[in-house]
């Protein structure tokens, strides 16, 4: 009796144990249950990335607007905009220089007619992408060819468009009258005409009258550094009419241009006693025309901002012309720059090693500077 008793005890207690543990069992899973599960990650989707229309001559992606100096890259990816940047009318589209069509179709107007003079028609190349709105900055480019070759289709400052006009310039190639057909001052005058036009005609081709630039390399630096030094007082404003517009720029570009006729390194040059009387009408060295001539001798502390480029190996004009410029500039107050370039001759002409600043940094440089004081305080 008390075997099946025990028995019986035995079995019960089981049962309790066996209770106990299916409780605890659903216990336990009703608790992991109600666990929050941690979450999946998600893929990042990147930016989206905006595509740009694509011209036949440039492929052109607005944004904001640069700084004038160059900038540090930041060290932190910034995070995408929340909106596609609107492009105001001073802003400037971004666009490698590399990709400009050689044909700079869709950003070039030929031959526009401007001044006449002595019955020759000046006329004017205006290079600007379509998608730029104005009214635009300008640069003014002359060409060289000592003063009595080459043409607003050629020369350095063509390698420098790309850089100007992918920031937002207008950037206009000139033509002048050449010797020996023309004697000096003719040069000058028509530059000079050119100028005075594009004043009065801003509207209608969309540029910022306050905001003249030029840029010459060569001879066509010297009518670059002359025509920023000297205003109508020179003499130099009286063919060709709108005689009530100003002909002074803001800014100046001289590459490798000489800029004292009078000195020993120039006219005791075979060469240049040739030009003498082909370009000035001079059968000698004396004159005061060559004095006239001379940006050297007409700078005053109103002179715009200029920056002057030359090769160290240049043995067509001698960087000393650039250096007395330079100096002669610095002493009346006038904000100026020279770029020496190491192993380069006349034209930037590798010379004996490798160009240094190279021409890509040259060209950034004549841009960064023009930015620095045609895009002041806008």
């Amino acid at each position: 009796m008390k075997t099946i008793k025990k028995i019986k005890k035995i079995k019960k207690i089981k049962k309790i144990k066996m209770r106990l543990m299916l409780m605890l069992l659903l216990i336990l899973s009703l608790a992991a249950c109600n666990q929050v599960a941690p979450p999946t990650a998600s893929p990042v989707t990147p930016p989206a990335v905006a595509t740009a229309t694509s011209e036949p001559a440039a492929t052109v992606i607005p944004a904001a607007t640069r700084t004038s100096e160059p900038t540090t890259a930041p060290t932190a990816t910034p995070a995408p905009p929340t909106e596609t940047p609107t492009v105001e009318p001073t802003a400037r589209p971004t666009l490698d220089p590399a990709a400009l069509d050689k044909s700079t179709r869709n950003i070039k107007q030929k031959n526009l007619p401007t001044c006449v003079v002595d019955g020759v028609t000046l006329r004017i190349d205006l290079y600007r992408l379509p998608e730029v709105k104005g009214p635009t900055p300008t640069i003014i480019y002359i060409h060289g060819g000592a003063w009595m070759n080459g043409s607003k289709k050629g020369g350095y400052g063509l390698s420098v468009m790309p850089q100007l006009v992918v920031r937002g310039y207008s950037f206009i190639a000139i033509t002048y009258r050449l010797a020996p057909e023309a004697k000096f001052p003719a040069m000058i005058e028509d530059i000079k005409c050119n100028i005075r036009f594009l004043r009065a005609h801003a509207a209608e081709y969309n540029l910022d009258p306050t905001r003249f630039g030029i840029l010459g390399n060569s001879a066509g630096g010297h009518l670059a550094a002359l025509a920023a030094v000297t205003d109508e007082r020179a003499g130099f404003d009286g063919a060709g009419g709108y005689a009530e517009q100003s002909s002074r720029v803001q800014v100046a570009v001289d590459m490798y241009g000489p800029t004292d006729l009078t000195a020993p390194e120039i006219t005791e040059k075979p060469e240049f006693k040739r030009m003498i009387q082909q370009v000035f009408g001079l059968t000698d060295s004396t004159s005061d025309l060559l004095w006239r001539a001379s940006p050297l001798f007409q700078v005053t502390p109103d002179d715009p901002p200029t920056l002057i480029v030359h090769g160290e190996q240049d043995t067509t004009v001698p960087l000393q012309q650039s250096q007395r410029f330079y100096d002669q500039l610095k002493a009346a107050g006038v904000p100026t720059e020279l770029i020496l370039v190491k192993n380069a001759a006349h034209g930037l002409v590798p010379e004996g090693g490798e160009l240094s600043p190279s021409i890509d940094e040259v060209n950034r440089r004549i841009a960064d500077f023009f930015d620095r004081y045609l895009r002041l305080n806008r």
